[in-house]
């Protein structure tokens, strides 16, 4: 049986094709109209029973119309102009690989808003996305291509210098963090004249701090809690952290099967150990950067 469904005025057409008779294994369509001008098809693995196939029909329809009308994904941040968070991370293991097979340096920094939070809190949810799109023009207006500035999540931002060493990208945060900081107030209209805005950063650079794609990002998170904690509206890089030992605290066995991972994964066992820390205090919110 051929079910032609209309999706704009709800006709169905049933044909036999070839005169043939009784039920048979059929091909549902779905065509929608114009402007559209798509037309979907699902092909049907069981016999349409007489019975059932207006309830066929109804859900072949609506998933159809949902595989057709559903947008694409919009790679672009609205409110900020930047690329969104998944948009990096998918581009991001090519830009390091390429990185490494060039020999360049490839530098990451996270930026955050200080004290972002009792600015919704105190002057509304629309001063804040007034506040982050300010900070997105300043960002903008101080770096280049080919670096890349994404909307990671919230007030948090992501730059990704290529070929930059991290010195050269702490001189271009500082520029921002000073511009930030030097506006006051932040915004102007009335009721802003105590609003002043903060950012703190953090960066690490491969091959430098890094060399895995994970290790560069922790690093530079890390870098950002170190700014966050010695007092705000600061830049730090990334160092190299004092070790504890901690081996009574696992068990023979997991021993065994972190050496054999390091060894599939071409990393230390202390690299694969962090980022999973890291993980675990992430998954709980132990230590919140704002803290």
């Amino acid at each position: 049986m051929f079910l032609l469904v209309n999706a704009e005025v709800g006709q169905v057409d049933q044909r036999r094709p070839n005169g043939a008779a009784g039920p048979i294994y059929g091909q549902a369509v779905l065509r929608i109209l114009p402007p559209a001008r798509t037309e979907c098809v699902i092909r049907l693995d069981s016999l349409l029973i007489i019975y059932y196939y207006i309830i066929s029909i109804y859900y072949i329809h609506i998933r159809c119309k949902e595989i057709i009308m559903t947008p694409a994904a919009d790679p672009i941040d609205p409110l900020t102009g930047f690329y969104k968070r998944e948009v990096f991370e998918a581009r991001f293991p090519d830009l390091f690989q390429n990185a490494i097979s060039q020999g360049h340096a490839l530098t990451l920094a996270f930026l955050d808003v200080d004290e972002f939070k009792p600015v919704n809190d105190d002057f509304g949810q629309a001063v804040g996305d007034a506040v982050l799109k300010e900070i997105a023009a300043t960002i903008q207006s101080h770096v280049d291509d080919p670096v890349m500035v994404v909307r990671y999540g919230g007030d948090e931002f992501l730059l990704l210098f290529p070929n930059t060493v991290r010195e050269e990208a702490l001189l271009t945060l500082e520029k921002i963090r000073a511009a930030v900081a030097g506006k006051s107030p932040f915004l102007q209209g009335e009721g802003m004249h105590g609003l002043r805005i903060t950012i703190s950063a953090g960066i690490s650079s491969y091959p430098v701090d890094a060399n895995t794609e994970s290790e560069l990002k922790r690093k530079a998170d890390q870098a950002l809690y170190r700014a966050k904690k010695v007092g705000k509206d600061k830049i730090r890089l990334a160092y190299e952290e004092k070790m504890a030992p901690k081996t009574s605290h696992y068990t023979q066995t997991q021993l065994e099967r972190l050496s054999r991972l390091a060894e599939e994964q071409g990393v230390g066992e202390a690299v694969i150990l962090r980022e999973a820390l890291d993980d675990l205090l992430m998954k709980y919110g132990v230590n919140p950067i704002e803290t």
